[in-house]
């Protein structure tokens, strides 16, 4: 049996037309992401991202094709919400699938306000925090994706299972 071969992200990025199956494609996208891609979020102890700009990179150097479209956001309490649906096609089927996400952030308040007191709203706070809730949204969506996308970055209980899909099948090869 030959040694399978794993595409490195180099590869991917600049040569997205190579996947020859669904089973490498998959490969990719449930493979770590660069390191250096991996923060430590300021405000949540414990709780690693990897930036919105890497992710619209993977996108752009994965997918030919991608949209994402904000569907609903609101108001809650003192945050606010965005609900999204990220749209690929998948380069190797060329089917089109859909990933929900969901983001917020919390409404920037006067220090010391009732957090449902909108008249304590600071001054272009949701100028600033509903487009950080979309691309929460965005970055949610994504990571449904695979791993490469962030989708295994803050589980605690991950199994560490590979994909069961093989690159190439060997006819010479038997079930015991």
């Amino acid at each position: 049996m030959l040694p399978e071969k794993k595409p490195n992200l180099l590869d991917l990025v600049f040569d997205a037309d190579k996947f020859k199956s669904t089973a490498e494609f998959q490969k990719v996208v449930n493979s770590q992401p660069p390191q250096t891609w991996i923060k430590a979020h300021p405000f949540i102890k414990g709780y690693n991202y990897i930036p919105i700009d890497c992710v619209e990179y993977l996108l752009r150097s994965i997918f030919q094709y991608w949209e994402w479209k904000v569907n609903d956001f609101k108001v809650i309490a003192n945050a606010i919400a965005v609900h999204g649906t990220l749209r690929i096609q998948h380069p190797v089927s060329g089917e089109w699938l859909s990933y929900d996400g969901l983001g917020a952030v919390d409404i920037q308040l006067k220090s010391g306000s009732n957090p449902t007191d909108f008249s304590a709203i600071t001054a272009g706070a949701i100028q600033k925090n509903l487009p950080a809730a979309e691309s929460f949204a965005l970055k949610d969506a994504a990571e449904k994706i695979g791993t490469l996308f962030g989708g295994s970055l803050n589980r605690k209980d991950s199994n560490g299972w590979n994909t069961p899909y093989k690159t190439k099948w060997n006819e010479n090869e038997t079930e015991n």
